[in-house]
């Protein structure tokens, strides 16, 4: 008599079937989002005189080399991947992540408060200042946020399911890819600012 298969289920074999986690970057992204405009109302209502800020902020570019439109672009560039490579290196602890979220939508506004108080730039100006290169930067480090956050809630909820890395790998590998594109995106907005900008509020 032929006995049948056995129906039990191999338990190491369930384990690899299991379904990774996967997190939708736009959940994160919400989550960004709103700290970025909890930031932009911040910068609104708390004021900073615009020398302090110029003096705060002056590092960015002093690179004790002669001025030329290439040392701009490569001060502006490095300082924004500089933010991005720390939130995405920082993001296991979240709170980095928020905070540069939250102190970059704050100093826009309150750059953009102090300048026009202060009669330093009419409305139109700081606009023409900021849109062109401001909407690529801030979309890229939004996102690049996103996919930090989402990649370590991953990685938390797939350990503790007992799914192996591999397993994983295939969704980290998307969100290297999209960091990549932010980088670009980071590039070209530099470019815009240095090249692009001066023109238009000259």
């Amino acid at each position: 008599m032929i006995e049948p298969p056995n129906t039990v289920p191999n338990e190491e074999l369930v384990k690899e079937v299991k379904a990774p986690f996967n997190m939708k970057i736009s959940w994160t992204l919400y989550v960004v989002l709103g700290i970025f405009v909890l930031g932009l109302i911040a910068g609104l209502l708390i004021k900073i005189p615009l020398d302090t800020f110029i003096a705060q902020n002056r590092y960015i570019l002093d690179t004790g080399e002669e001025f030329s439109s290439f040392v701009t672009f490569r001060a502006l560039f490095f300082n924004n991947i500089r933010v991005l490579l720390l939130s995405v290196i920082l993001s296991p602890f979240v709170i980095p992540v928020f905070f540069f979220d939250f102190f970059n939508g704050f100093i826009l506004t309150a750059l953009a408060s102090a300048a026009v108080a202060e009669g330093a730039l009419t409305v139109g100006t700081f606009l023409l200042a900021i849109l062109p290169h401001g909407i690529i930067e801030i979309s890229a480090l939004l996102v690049g946020w996103s996919v930090a956050l989402s990649a370590v809630v991953i990685l938390i909820v797939n350990l503790f399911k007992g799914i192996s890395f591999k397993t994983m790998w295939p969704m980290f590998k998307n969100r290297l890819i999209i960091l990549g594109c932010c980088v670009v995106a980071i590039c070209f907005a530099a470019l815009v600012e240095t090249f692009v900008t001066p023109l238009l509020i000259t």
